[in-house]
């Protein structure tokens, strides 16, 4: 894609423009640049390694069967905070995996993958993002693709200059120093180096710093909701001081979050729940307790999120679990160790766990078909939010429960058991009856928790809530029918998040069998394609009705920029 001549002024980019030299030149050759808009023509060096050659007609030829490549120095103008612009008109003549058309091992590059897709990859402090576009190139046809990434956080690519992906990548670019490289890419595979190589001919590659100019707040893109555990972020050292908690919020806010869901658990345990005593617990469990009341000792942590959340323009939503009151210390969290809390509220009436047909309990978890439970959790929720003045409430259907193993073991406790015989003249505990019509039923008393919530919650407080995908809860639950589509009609939430799962295979790992669940996200058992499920299901209906639609997935997926028109508002990351 061709750069107007007043931004080409500045990218000090390199355009080079081959013509004949001796073939198998191993040593480093000046080739014209291209004139623009200076009067003097600049050189850029090239170097040719194992064979590479030039045609009569000013292009580079590269033959993968001799691994040829070859590497252009760095312009001096180029800059991690101006970004980076990769620029190449090729055609590759031979359909082959990892062939690198452009970019340098620690910055950025240009390559095209088994099925012809080009991909964009980035090394930023954040991590190492890649774009990977839709439609294929084709072989033997020339092409020019375009990298341009902005230090604000946007990358695109540009096929035949079309803009072919757009996605944000957070975090400050790298810039090692080093060459360039074009035909040859290199990786470890299990300590071992290892190399590709490109089959074809390039007529024009350019570097320089980036061209795109800074969206506008009217620009379509996807809000941003980044969650915040801070339990988890303080073992790591990320926010156990205010300096860090800053810190953290304003490398948010720069790469255009505009909510944070805030994890307000910490806060939970210390005020609804008991912990064992200290010499029962584990030693990371001692140790986190530790660095937790060193740091209430110093400042409230929650209390800092908010006041600099809001100093830098962020919303926060407090986090806060509905399946998640703990366990007694007989039974073993992650199959390791002691559980080291259990809430008051089920310590004194563990009958609102639900329980097995046996009256086994599964512990953490409780059945909201009680009016005691909904009361509870309404009240604590709305007091956690009016605590930290948080401008709304994110519910996180996860849990550190003990998961059931056999999706339809629990929920038949005393309520569920009456009103199912109260409708359908069945007893739950002793007959056969219909599992679909029991499975509904408990659902429809999480959808009566959340009108009481919603009818509780001050106006101005927005409500959240994160479930998996799919009709039905899943692992570690059970077959629990998610009503989300009355949630979503009735405007019992503002926002729903699709895609929040406890992950148990990773918390309960010697747990290896889960039967009779008809969606599992964690497996992918039952589900379509999330951009189907955006597409067909949860975005038409919250578009009708003005929820605003968030799903679990990564700013960089490409299927992302087209669902905004679709009912999609946003990512949680």
């Amino acid at each position: 894609m061709g750069a107007p001549p007043a931004a080409r002024a500045v990218c000090l980019c390199i355009c080079v423009c081959f013509f004949l030299v001796a073939a198998s030149c191993l040593h480093p050759t000046s080739f014209a640049q291209t004139e623009v808009t200076q009067p003097a023509n600049r050189l850029a060096v090239v170097a040719l390694h194992n064979g590479a050659s030039i045609s009569p007609d000013q292009v580079l030829h590269f033959d993968s069967a001799g691994n040829q490549f070859a590497t252009l120095a760095s312009p001096s103008g180029l800059k991690p905070e101006l970004g980076i612009r990769l620029e190449s008109r090729f055609r590759l003549t031979r359909q082959q995996a990892g062939q690198h058309i452009l970019g340098r091992q620690g910055t950025a590059s240009i390559y095209v993958d088994s099925q012809n897709r080009i991909r964009a990859l980035l090394w930023t402090d954040e991590g190492k993002p890649s774009l990977i576009t839709e439609k294929p190139i084709s072989l033997n046809e020339w092409h020019t693709v375009v990298l341009d990434y902005r230090p604000d956080g946007y990358l695109k690519v540009f096929i035949d200059g079309q803009e072919a992906g757009i996605a944000l990548a957070c975090g400050t670019l790298k810039s090692p120093p080093g060459d360039f490289v074009a035909g040859r890419w290199e990786w470890e595979e299990n300590g071992k180096p290892r190399s590709a190589y490109a089959s074809g001919d390039f007529s024009t590659i350019c570097l320089g710093p980036s061209q795109e100019k800074p969206r506008s707040p009217s620009d379509r893109a996807p809000r941003l909701a980044q969650h915040f555990s801070w339990g988890d972020m303080i073992l790591f050292g990320q926010a156990d001081t205010k300096a860090k908690i800053r810190e953290t919020l304003e490398k948010a806010k720069a790469r255009s979050v505009q909510v944070a869901h805030w994890r307000v658990d910490d806060y939970v345990l210390k005020t609804y729940h008991q912990f064992i005593p200290e010499e029962q617990q584990a030693e990371y469990i001692r140790k986190y307790r530790r660095i937790i009341d060193a740091v209430y000792k110093e400042f409230d942590p929650t209390l800092e999120a908010v006041r600099v959340g809001h100093e830098l323009g962020l919303k926060v939503y407090g986090w806060q679990c509905i399946f998640d009151e703990g366990a007694p210390p007989t039974v073993k969290y992650a199959d390791t160790s002691p559980f080291p809390w259990q809430s008051k509220f089920t310590i004194a009436h563990p009958e609102f766990c639900v329980a097995d047909r046996n009256g086994a309990r599964q512990w953490g978890v409780m059945e909201y078909a009680y009016p005691e439970v909904r009361s509870y959790k309404v009240a604590q929720i709305i007091a956690v939010t009016k605590r930290f003045g948080l401008d709304g409430v994110f519910i996180s259907t996860r849990s550190h429960s003990e998961p059931a193993l056999q999706a339809d073991r629990f929920g038949f406790n005393d309520p569920i058991v009456q009103e199912f015989k109260r409708r359908y003249g069945k007893d739950i505990r002793t007959e056969d009856f219909d599992r679909e019509k029991w499975r509904r039923l408990r659902g429809e008393y999480l959808t009566q928790f959340l009108r009481e919530l919603r009818a509780a919650l001050p106006k101005d407080k927005r409500l959240c809530i994160g479930v998996p995908r799919g009709d039905y809860f899943g692992p570690p639950f059970g077959n629990m029918f998610i009503d989300w589509r009355t949630w979503v009609a009735e405007r019992l939430v503002d926002e729903v998040v699709v895609g929040e799962i406890t992950g148990v295979r990773g918390l309960y790992p010697k747990r290896k069998s889960y039967e009779g669940y008809l969606f599992d996200q964690e497996a992918g058992t039952g589900l379509a394609p999330v951009e189907e499920d955006v597409r067909d299901k949860y975005g038409p209906a919250c578009k009708t009705a003005g929820v605003e639609l968030y799903v679990h997935s990564s700013p960089l997926a490409p299927w992302v920029w087209p669902l905004l028109d679709r009912g999609l508002t946003g990512l949680r990351f």
